[in-house]
């Protein structure tokens, strides 16, 4: 069956899938196809009422998707957090970091200052 990925910029993308194809694997198939990453991937189904497709592995068919569905694609961030450090002289520097940065990176940011 054919559904359609609707982006936020309002373009459309047509999918074929089958009603046995978990979330996890339309996920796929959409970062395939489109480049966004799975873990930014957020899919909600409106059928008489708003369905966040939260559970990768249920079919898609448990969720109600048919023939023609839309499906909206909505693409999140993880959110920016401030991180003041300190440094041996006294100064403060700030980072704008994301939530799944390393600390690793964020060691090398303050190394690079």
């Amino acid at each position: 069956m054919d559904i359609t990925i609707v982006m936020l910029n309002g373009t459309s993308h047509t999918l074929s899938v089958h009603p046995e194809d978990t979330v996890g694997s339309l996920k796929q198939r959409i970062q395939d196809r489109f480049g966004v990453p799975c873990e930014k991937q957020k899919l909600m189904f409106v059928n008489g009422q708003k369905t966040h497709l939260s559970n990768d592995v249920m079919p898609i068919s448990s969720y109600g998707l048919h023939p023609g569905a839309k499906v909206s694609l909505l693409v999140i961030e993880p959110p920016t957090i401030q991180v003041f450090v300190r440094n041996e002289k006294g100064k403060l520097n700030t980072y704008d970091i994301k939530a799944d940065e390393t600390v690793d990176n964020l060691k090398r940011r303050v190394q690079s200052r």
